[in-house]
């Protein structure tokens, strides 16, 4: 096989691994609860979306709020929101956080290595693979919501989105908690050193925004609790790659909790477990960080 042909098999096997999610979600449309608001904006910095969800009635005190990026990118690329998104996002808000769901720039559905997925990377690093989305959502909603506690801000995510919930655990200080469920903890595993140099040649400096990107080469970057969840029998994130990261995790001294389930594969399992058993954590860490 040639090097070129080489590159297009490993893509294509990423495609479909990252493709389980959504597959697993469908494209049926999903109703907001009529105790909820979700509303739907365009940030002026990037011109990408981000929704902000909150409970319809409001205490009288602040809110927590909680990032979620959407899952299913093959993470050298960004994603868009979809309805797909919304069943990960509505049991965040009935625990009492705002959820401040964002798009990610460098958004590409193709399914080979070609001059829209090198310019769909370029963006996702210039993004700062969606850190950069993060922030800036979280600037509008701060300005634009004003009962959101700015000193309560945690993240979340799924897969690949996961996988930037992480990045923006170990690279800002503002982070109070991180919940990741199957995420991708070794970017350049999971894409190829191949790939990755491929890149490289055409978006200078892609290799570098990997390593600083990638949650498993900087473990001794993390200063805020996680929340690791996986199902034992999933295919796309496998355990015995998530639980090397949660082992270097703990031999750094971060405060880690892993919780595991033996089915339900890559999707399933995060909606019917690892969100439920993050929101409890995150309220118990919550509740601690309101004391200090």
């Amino acid at each position: 096989m040639t090097i070129g042909g080489s590159l297009l098999m490993r893509l294509l096997l990423s495609l479909c691994l990252a493709f389980t999610s959504l597959a697993s979600q469908g494209h049926a449309q999903h109703s907001i609860p009529p105790d909820i608001v979700q509303q739907k904006h365009v940030v002026p910095e990037t011109g990408n979306e981000v929704w902000v969800y909150h409970p319809r009635e409001l205490p009288s005190k602040k809110l927590p709020c909680i990032l979620i990026a959407p899952a299913g990118s093959r993470i050298f690329h960004g994603m868009p929101l979809a309805d797909g998104d919304v069943p990960e996002h509505l049991p965040y808000v009935r625990a009492g956080f705002v959820v401040i769901a964002y798009a990610v720039d460098g958004e590409f559905d193709g399914d080979y290595l070609n001059r829209q997925a090198y310019a769909a990377a370029k963006a996702y690093a210039s993004a700062d693979g969606g850190l950069k989305d993060a922030f800036n959502a979280l600037k509008f909603t701060l300005v634009n919501y004003d009962f959101v506690d700015p000193s309560r801000i945690y993240v979340a995510g799924h897969s690949s989105a996961a996988t930037i919930a992480l990045a923006l655990a170990h690279r800002s200080k503002s982070i109070r908690g991180c919940v990741a469920c199957s995420p991708c903890c070794d970017v350049t595993d999971r894409l190829g050193n191949d790939i990755v140099q491929d890149i490289n040649l055409r978006v200078s400096g892609f290799a570098k925004f990997v390593r600083e990107h990638c949650p498993t080469l900087n473990v001794a970057n993390f200063e805020c609790p996680v929340f690791v969840f996986n199902a034992l029998d999933d295919l796309n994130t496998t355990p015995d790659k998530i639980r090397r990261f949660v082992t270097k995790l703990e031999g750094n001294g971060v405060d880690v909790t892993q919780k595991t389930t033996a089915s339900g594969g890559h999707y399933g399992s995060m909606i019917e477990e690892g969100v439920p058993a993050g929101i409890e954590w995150l309220l118990e860490l919550d509740a601690a960080v309101q004391e200090k």
